[in-house]
């Protein structure tokens, strides 16, 4: 049977895989058509009404397809209880399936949404192909910038990895002793307890903050220790130590490294207010 035997089914047209004479095709490519769309009804560019795919055998494909296994489109159309069928068939395979993917043009293809229906095959590159012209312009660009003298843009750099609970307190200690650069032992002594005071009353939230403080006042305290060894070696064998000094002295005083703003403050008045005298009719009553 031809193609111009007026017997032909009309099917056949666009159903070649029912000719008995193509019975030995190895693969095809098929379009399915669904009765309703999937997807947003009201927005025509949020639905789908049509899927390629390829196969050995279209009645087992099928088969499949109702039961809701394979496409995603048509497993949903299956559980909304949509028909669907095949409107149009190709001899191919996944190649041929990819070309009509590509052309984002199903509906140009199929018979019953085209009053013509496009007879010729896409003329689509394939996706690869695409990739690799892709890149070799890439290269050739970077060629070209590179014998002009011209550099390209360098890449971004990359993040580094945040540091680890023990580091970042030996980083705050640094800074902590940086800022104090020129006080003596007793004096980073007593800012280390005022800074310790609101962790002590509280405590850590967390371990990585335990393990931050104890790295923190470590490294702080070790400091002070190689700080106070030093100045025990440098003070005359005379003088008191820091503690006999601190017994002998007011404990009102302010110590000397306070600055002269708090020291006024903290200085008691030289001419406190007498207090009144009684009222002697307050006392007869």
């Amino acid at each position: 049977m031809t193609l111009d035997d007026p017997d032909r089914p009309p099917e056949w047209e666009w159903r070649p895989d029912l000719d008995p004479a193509n019975a030995e095709v190895p693969e095809w490519v098929y379009l399915v058509h669904l009765d309703r769309p999937i997807g947003d009804r009201d927005n025509p560019r949020g639905q789908a009404q049509h899927y390629f795919g390829s196969t050995e055998d279209l009645e087992e494909r099928m088969g499949r397809h109702r039961a809701g296994r394979g496409s995603p489109l048509l497993r949903a159309a299956a559980e909304a209880d949509d028909d669907f069928h095949i409107v149009r068939t190709w001899p191919g395979g996944r190649t041929l399936e990819r070309t009509f993917h590509d052309a984002q043009n199903s509906p140009r293809f199929c018979p019953e949404c085209s009053a013509s229906p496009r007879m010729s095959l896409p003329k689509v590159t394939p996706r690869r192909v695409r990739i690799a012209a892709r890149k070799a312009a890439e290269a050739a660009k970077k060629a070209a910038a590179r014998a002009t003298g011209k550099t390209p843009k360098p890449a971004p750099p990359s993040r580094e990895p945040p540091p680890s609970p023990e580091a970042k307190g030996r980083r705050d200690a640094e800074r902590f002793l940086a800022r104090r650069d020129g006080w003596t032992s007793d004096q980073l002594q007593a800012s280390l307890e005022y800074v310790m005071r609101p962790y002590r009353e509280h405590g850590a939230r967390t371990a990585g903050q335990q393990a931050s403080m104890a790295a923190f006042v470590d490294h702080i305290q070790g400091a002070i220790d190689d700080l106070r060894s030093g100045e025990q070696a440098m003070r005359p064998p005379d003088e008191p130590e820091p503690e006999q000094q601190a017994a002998v002295a007011d404990e009102h005083e302010p110590p000397d490294w306070l600055p002269e703003e708090f020291r006024q403050r903290r200085e008691p008045d030289p001419h406190p207010a007498e207090p009144p005298e009684p009222d002697p009719k307050a006392r007869a009553a």
